[in-house]
């Protein structure tokens, strides 16, 4: 994924962790994406951008939806 996200340029810090860490990661993380069967037992607060994904392994799928969100919310993101 950092690779599709450099098509975007897009500076970004990437953490990869389990479900069960997620709640520590909550704070620190502007967009989280969780597998899809994972994702309907997670409560999602307003604000929060937690987005569901089929497979993990298609960066350019994450990036382009990262991308989006970035554009709405975090434009500063880009370079």
């Amino acid at each position: 994924m950092k690779k599709a996200l450099k098509e975007y340029n897009i500076n970004t810090e990437l953490k990869h962790t389990s479900l069960g860490q997620m709640n520590s990661e909550r704070t620190w993380a502007d967009i989280i994406f969780v597998l899809r069967n994972l994702y309907s037992g997670i409560k999602v607060n307003e604000g929060e951008h937690i987005l569901p994904i089929v497979n993990i392994m298609n960066g350019k799928e994450m990036a382009r939806q990262v991308n989006e969100l970035v554009d709405r919310y975090y434009p500063g993101a880009k370079s």
